[in-house]
């Protein structure tokens, strides 16, 4: 965000390729850096999730980060990459208006999106979780305490059930059913019994 709006003030304030563009210099939007600030951010996030939930599924199955990193990042590129290019492109096509503002707006957005999916999201972001390895997915007590790990790929359900620490529900339910069923059957054997004593009549 902070290199589009350098870009943005280069080109719209400072007059860079005024020619190439078609622009008059003047001074920067007040409200693009918020308008930036929340729309940006959400694509990001989005390309973030993305990535990353796919890096972390592959490194529960396997357990190598660098593993994990090539073939999560070789696995959802091309969604990220695809999703990038139609919000560029899309921006870009905000500059063919003879509207300076929605020009400056196109051109920010633009060069935010460009950088955050190819140079942040795609190089910078799988190269520090490369480097840092196993310790970036570290989940420790304390934190587990206030934030758990949900296991959203089940991978630590399906260990316990394999390694017959965790019994299933579907298997323990036939075995509770006969209990059961003798439970409620001395049950109505004893209402009915106290039924018949309740109507008895003493005979003289």
């Amino acid at each position: 965000m902070a290199a589009a709006l350098g870009a943005q003030v280069a080109i719209f304030q400072w007059g860079w390729g005024r020619h190439i563009l078609g622009i008059t210099p003047t001074e920067t939007i007040s409200f693009l850096p918020i308008i930036m600030l929340a729309i940006i951010f959400g694509l990001s996030s989005d390309y973030e999730v993305f990535v990353v939930s796919r890096i972390k599924e592959e490194y529960t199955k396997n357990g190598d980060a660098r593993r994990s990193v090539r073939r999560g990042t070789g696995l959802s590129a091309r969604v990220v990459t695809a999703a990038a290019l139609i919000m560029f492109f899309i921006f870009v096509a905000f500059m063919f208006t003879k509207d300076p503002t929605i020009k400056a707006i196109g051109f920010s957005f633009a060069v935010s999106v460009f950088l955050d999916a190819f140079v942040v999201r795609l190089t910078l972001v799988h190269a520090v979780m490369a480097i840092v390895g196993s310790r970036i997915w570290y989940h420790p007590r304390w934190f587990a305490r206030h934030v758990p790990d949900p296991d959203i790929e089940g991978q630590h359900l399906e260990s316990r059930l394999a390694d017959g620490s965790l019994t299933p529900a579907a298997a323990s339910a036939p075995a509770s059913a006969p209990a059961s069923a003798s439970a409620s059957a001395s049950a109505s054997a004893s209402a009915s019994a106290s039924a018949d004593e309740s109507v008895r009549v003493p005979v003289p």
